[in-house]
Parts: structure tokens; C-alpha cells; sequence
């Protein structure tokens, strides 16, 4: 599988206006980052053989909804973390999560499966989002590594400028043990 460089986001024409929006907000804000274009990846166990080429810790990031109260989530983690989903409900003081739907995603957040990103904050204007959780491993990273709301980018930063890009957009923000 093969992985190239993107030198700067303007030499892909590929890029809808939302997607050109992250990247411009990212230099707005001084965010040092890398990105990175490969074929299409909708699971982890497809991105196996980027991995490789990619350097930094991979993350993946779930679109979550609780049953009693409506909120949804988004639940940054390393790519090998299985988060107990019983366990972060209790955590949040929510009831039980589900996987968001699609057309919930698409309108809060507007990515669709495969492409979940704590970076589509940036799309949810009417903060529908309630929460978005971060995995403690992936604190003090150097390079964290996720989709910039496309499945065939990828995107590397530190994980304290994901943090502060996030925190521009984001009205919760935790870390946990996941």
C-alpha cells in the first residue's frame, strides 16, 4: 500500500471546502502537522499496512450516543484500544452508549463512517456534540495520527496542539484511562 507525503493541502484538488477549512484553521493557528494520502481505509485492520509508513501513535475515533440522555460523543483512542463502552458510560455519568447513526454524524459532525475524526468538531456549529474524550495514552504524544475528515488522508500532530485546536471548537473535553 502506498503512502505519500502531501507537502501542503493546497496541492489537493481533491479537498471539499470544509476540508480546506480544517487545514487553513490548522495554519491559522500555527499547528505544526504532516499529512499524508493513501488508498481509501474504512477500518483499522485495513490501515494495517499504512501504519507502517505513517509514524506516531494511530488513533481511531468513535461516534457514540447514550440512550437515557441523547448526548453524543466523540472517544478519541489509540487504534489498539478496545474501550469497555459499559465502563466510559459510567464514567460520564451516562446510562449505555450505542453507535451513533450515520445521519447523525453527517448532520452534527459532517463525516460519514470511516472518517470519524476528533477533528470534525470543527463542523458542529450548533454544538450538538456534548463530550469529546480523549484517551490518556495518547497524552504527551508527539505525533498522533487520525483522518482530517477523509478516509484516504491522514493527518500527524503533537497531541497538545490537538488539544489546543479542539479546544477552540470543543465545549468538553476529557482524558481518561480508556
Amino acid at each position: 500500500m502506498n503512502v505519500t507525503i502531501v507537502k501542503t493541502y493546497k496541492t489537493l484538488s481533491h479537498l471539499n471546502d470544509t476540508e480546506t477549512h480544517l487545514f487553513g484553521t490548522l495554519d491559522e493557528m500555527a499547528i505544526d502537522y504532516k499529512i499524508y494520502s493513501h488508498p481509501i481505509i474504512f477500518t483499522v485492520e485495513e490501515g494495517e499496512a499504512f501504519k507502517k509508513q505513517i509514524p506516531g501513535d494511530h488513533g481511531k475515533c468513535l461516534f457514540l450516543k447514550d440512550k437515557r440522555s441523547n448526548n453524543h460523543y466523540l472517544v478519541a483512542t489509540h487504534i489498539h484500544t478496545r474501550p469497555d463502552l459499559k465502563a466510559l458510560a459510567k464514567a460520564l455519568d451516562e446510562k449505555r452508549f450505542s453507535f451513533g447513526k450515520e445521519e447523525d454524524m453527517v448532520d452534527m459532525i459532517g463525516v460519514r463512517p470511516g472518517s470519524v475524526t476528533p477533528l470534525a468538531i470543527i463542523n458542529d456549529q450548533d454544538k450538538k456534540i456534548h463530550s469529546i474524550v480523549l484517551d490518556k495514552t495518547l497524552e504527551g504524544s508527539n505525533s498522533v495520527v487520525f483522518h482530517p475528515l477523509r478516509n484516504d488522508l491522514s493527518i500527524s500532530l503533537s497531541f497538545d496542539d490537538l488539544v489546543r485546536f479542539l479546544k477552540n471548537y470543543a465545549s468538553n473535553i476529557v482524558a481518561l484511562a480508556l
